[in-house]
């Protein structure tokens, strides 16, 4: 895991949270995990 993905992460997470009225939220988790995919995937294509 490269730090590209977790920040990808971190920010798709920190936004959704701003957006969000409810801290814990399917949503929040699932655009973490968007996140991290879309990190992982862009990592691969530079390579």
């Amino acid at each position: 895991m490269s730090y590209n993905a977790v920040l990808i992460a971190i920010v798709a997470g920190v936004f959704t949270y701003i957006i969000m009225s409810t801290p814990i939220n399917p949503i929040l988790i699932t655009n973490i995990l968007l996140g991290l995919i879309a990190g992982l995937l862009i990592d691969r294509k530079k390579s």
